[in-house]
């Protein structure tokens, strides 16, 4: 967890949707719980920090058709991992505990529209069928 404590920090979410060249009030549904929750460790932009978290710009589990390994992913978290090389990821924390079913399905969208040019289809029922398993 040092990682996490030592990694890159989010920008506030005003100076990040300024940055992006967003106002305040067109702020997405999803958008601040990525910005409050994801950016410090996968970049505002969503590209991903070395090191630390994968993009998510074009990832398989944010332009995938089945939104299930996104939500579970958000649910859950993922552990870290090793890589070839030097080359590693920290673990990431999941929002089971921490987020509605409706902010999850509304981060899913917000992900999936955004980065990976999905349609937002996810509902909270969705999540919640998932919390079940």
């Amino acid at each position: 967890l040092s990682d996490l404590a030592s990694g890159p920090q989010a920008a506030p979410p005003a100076v990040a949707l300024a940055e992006a060249g967003r106002p305040m009030e067109q702020e997405l549904p999803g958008r601040s719980h990525y910005l409050n929750l994801c950016a410090g460790c996968h970049a505002a932009n969503g590209r991903g920090v070395p090191h630390v978290a994968p993009g998510l710009v074009g990832n398989s589990s944010v332009t995938d058709a089945d939104p299930h390994n996104l939500l579970v992913s958000i649910l859950d978290g993922l552990p870290a991992h090793e890589l070839p090389g030097l080359e590693r990821m920290q673990a990431m924390p999941g929002f089971a505990r921490t987020l509605s079913d409706e902010d999850i399905s509304a981060l899913g969208n917000w992900l999936r529209v955004e980065y990976g040019k999905r349609p937002a289809s996810v509902t909270p029922g969705d999540v919640a069928r998932l919390r079940q398993r």
